[in-house]
Order: C-alpha cells, then structure tokens, then sequence
C-alpha cells in the first residue's frame, strides 16, 4: 500500500514534470540524442528545398511529355508535361520528392509558371489537333492571379489557349470554393478546357463537375488494379456511362497491356495513357511521336 501511494505521488508531482521537461527539451533540441535526431531528419530536407529553390531560379527542371491516345483511332491527341529535375551533377530527382515539397515551402507557383511557360513554347507548333494537358495544384486555385498568369504565359508562347487542358486533382483542399470556381471559370472563357484529374480517389463532389465546368474526366490508374478487377471494371464503366451522361469524355491513364487496353475500349473510354503508349520524353522526342502509325491500332 505504501508502495502504491509512492508510486501515486511520483506520477503526480514529479513524474510527469520529469517526463514535459524532456519531452520540451528534446523538440528544441536540448536534449542529447532527442533533438539531434530531429534536426537529421530535417537537414536533408532543409538542403532540397534550398536546392529546389536554385533548380528553380535556374531553369534546371523541365517538361517531359507523355502521349494520351485517342483508343478507337490509335492516334496522339495530347500530351501531359509532366516535372523532371536532373541536377547539374546528373542526379535524378524523382518528382514524388519535390513536387510536394514546392508546395510546403511556398514555390509551386514559381515551379508550375516556370514548367507551363516551357511546355507551351515546346509545343505551339505542334499540329492543331494535338492539345497539351498540364496538372495545376489546387493551393494555386486561390491565387487571385492564377487565370491572368496562366493566359498570359500561353498567349506569349504563340499557342492557341483552345490547345490547353488544365488538370485539377479533385481533392478537398480548396479552401474557398467560390474563388476556385471563379478562377477556373476565367480560364474556361480563354478557351481553355478543364479537366479533373484522378477521378473517384479523392473528394469526390459531381456538384464540382458542374459548378467547377469540367470538359473531360481523367480516371485514376488506381482502377486498373489486377486485384478485385470486376468491381473496378464496373466502378470505370460508371465513371464513363456518368461522363457520357454529362457530354463530358474520359482519359484513363496507367495503361500497361494490351488486355487493359482491350477492355477499356470494350468499356467505352475515349482516350488513354500509360507505359503500354510510351513515357514521358523531351519535347524533340514527343515530337516525332506525332509523325509515327497509330501505336495502338
């Protein structure tokens, strides 16, 4: 019994004080071994993101583009410009690390003007019929200059603005949705189309697709998945009967085999992208795509 009242008073007086005097010190670092872990962690870290910050400045990362395919012709109508970041020192920094970390540190509008600008000057002598399509993060959808900027850099690069696909993950980041709207709805009167991206993963509003104005749905490569295929079949044919019901066409991407090729057109999707087409490349590289047969003919 006295043992237990001990133990009782430990964990009221000194216990826990011990345990928030450590646990205060260790976060700024105090504590040997506690915050030098923490501050490992974040060197590396730390050291992108100035690195991204001069990648930037310095016009070291560049569009690659990767072909989205009309499925009933075979033929090239598009290409996404999708990030890549090679350091001076030939290290390949894969966007999955610095994409997200732009949009921590306050840069992915530098980043996403600096690619857009590149990728319209790339592609503005392409064929008429050949449209680029170019993913914005949703924090840039309340950014009050987004729909002048973005006009701006296509009309200073030649291209027609009726050539650009806008790309918007649906997710439920949008903080003020009437700003969004009005943004999007901007950019819609320039003529250029909108598109939202990954479709069925995120969060999910069919009012977005009306208020927001959408032109084309893009089905996540996720429903492509060996496991459980009937169910997703069934979830991509309902995306696409949904679509077909709205006049809106759907891209599905991810797109490895000839089977998965085979039953996205049996479903009904209009246009598809993925490895089994080709991966992103430079633009002279993209460009000569556009000269070749049918690759899925």
């Amino acid at each position: 019994m006295k043992l237990r009242n001990r133990l009782d008073r430990w964990k009221a007086n000194i216990g826990p004080r011990h345990l928030r005097a450590r646990f205060t010190a260790a976060i700024s670092g105090k504590v040997e071994g506690y915050g030098a872990v923490a501050a490992d962690r974040k060197a590396p870290i730390r050291g992108l993101a100035l690195e991204l910050k001069n990648a930037i400045a310095l016009d070291e990362i560049e569009p690659h583009f990767q072909p989205i395919i009309d499925l009933e012709t075979g033929r090239v109508r598009a290409f996404e410009a999708l990030a890549r970041w090679m350091k001076p020192s030939g290290e390949t920094v894969p966007p999955s690390r610095f994409i997200e970390l732009a949009e921590n540190i306050g840069v992915v509008g530098d980043l996403t003007y600096l690619l857009l600008r590149k990728a319209c000057m790339a592609c503005a002598d392409w064929p008429a019929d050949v449209r680029l399509s170019f993913n914005i993060s949703p924090r840039l959808l309340q950014d009050p200059t987004l729909a002048v900027t973005v006009v701006g850099i296509v009309r200073e690069s030649g291209m027609d603005p009726r050539r650009l696909e806008i790309e918007i993950t649906e997710t439920d980041a949008i903080e003020d949705e009437a700003i969004a709207a009005r943004l999007l709805n901007e950019l819609s009167r320039a003529g250029i189309l909108l598109v939202m991206d990954d479709f069925g993963t995120g969060h999910s509003n069919l009012e977005r697709l009306s208020s927001f104005g959408f032109d084309k749905i893009k089905i996540d490569r996720s429903f492509l998945s060996a496991s459980n295929r009937g169910k997703r079949d069934q979830i991509v044919r309902a995306i696409v009967e949904l679509g077909r019901g709205l006049g809106l066409p759907t891209t599905v991407e991810g797109i490895e085999t000839r089977e998965q090729l085979e039953r996205l057109r049996s479903i009904g999707c209009t246009y598809g992208q993925g490895y089994l087409f080709g991966r992103a490349v430079p633009a002279k590289q993209a460009a000569l795509l556009l000269s070749e047969p049918p690759v899925a003919a």
